[in-house]
């Protein structure tokens, strides 16, 4: 039979990372950047100039001989100035990034890391050739990264890209892809005129004068409640090379099983709360909620329900 203890501990030892993420998060020293006008300009050689760095905002214009009264051409910068984001080990890694006028991508290279994975693990090689996939996109589209879970097509109607992840190292290039497009979206913001979050219009409004009945199942169907899945072998497989690897004696006779089954959904909206929660409760719970209040259902069945 399975320790009693190993569901707690499982428990217990992703709230302590939690703990330890959000104390990182909040206790960030901060890092100057590594790079000077003359370490780029080589990057850069003729008919590309490098020029002083910006007063407002830490990047450098790069201009061009081909263009002598054009302005700049493009920006490069660090994106540990603009988006020291906390690493897996604690410490931002520091990507050099160059955008065009236009937004797009004309190169991220590693300039300093210290993720564990890519130093005594997988390498460098497996990092540089994810961030060479950033040239020649665009900081307008939506990014993911792929993963052995997640759905890993790209559509040119819905404006994504999907990048190529890094096997055993799915933390780590979340982690770069969202420094590089912080970083590269504040430069954009500063000089290119992408709109600021902060200028945008009014927020949407669920519209309450809208409902159509529908069973849970539907609503599940259509992706208005959300649902996610996990069975032992995929929670094994989270373990493996650790101490936690292989002491699930249930999930090791029935990998197939569901360890937990997770659903999440926005009562706000009638056709959702109406359903789960019923005419009576749904009607006293918009009551209660104050404008710009929401309100979420969470359920879970499976062994490690919660």
């Amino acid at each position: 039979m399975t320790s009693p203890l190993f569901g707690p501990i499982r428990f217990a030892l992703a709230a302590a990372f939690a703990c330890a993420l959000s104390l990182v998060l909040s206790c960030a020293p901060v890092f100057a950047g590594d790079m000077t006008l003359e370490a780029l300009s080589a990057r850069f050689p003729p008919p590309l100039h490098v020029q002083p760095k910006l007063a407002d905002i830490p990047a450098w214009p790069i201009t061009s001989e081909l263009e002598p009264d054009g302005g700049p051409i493009g920006y490069v910068f660090e994106s540990i100035d603009l988006a020291p984001i906390p690493g897996f080990e604690g410490t931002p890694m520091n990507l050099l990034v160059a955008i065009d006028r236009k937004g797009n991508f004309i190169d991220v290279s590693v300039l300093r890391q210290h993720e564990p994975v890519f130093l005594s693990g997988l390498g460098e090689t497996p990092l540089n050739e994810f961030v060479r996939q950033y040239a020649g996109k665009n900081l307008r589209q939506d990014f993911t990264v792929s993963s052995a879970y997640g759905n890993t097509k790209a559509g040119a109607a819905d404006n994504r890209v999907v990048l190529d992840g890094v096997t055993k190292a799915t933390a780590s290039v979340r982690i770069v892809n969202q420094t590089a497009l912080a970083a590269g979206l504040a430069v954009a913001r500063a000089r290119l005129g992408f709109a600021d979050p902060g200028t945008r219009g009014p927020p949407a409004e669920v519209r309450s004068d809208i409902h159509e009945p529908l069973d849970f199942a539907a609503l599940v169907e259509r992706g208005l409640i959300g649902r996610l899945r996990v069975t032992h072998d995929e929670a094994e497989k989270l373990f493996a090379g650790t101490e936690g690897e292989g002491v699930d004696e249930d999930a090791l006779r029935s990998p197939g099983d569901t360890l937990i089954e997770l659903y999440v959904a926005y009562l706000n909206v009638p056709t959702v709360g109406r359903t789960v929660l019923g005419e009576a409760r749904y009607a006293d719970l918009m009551k209660k909620l104050e404008p710009g209040q929401h309100a979420l259902w969470f359920a879970s069945t499976g062994r490690d329900a919660v």
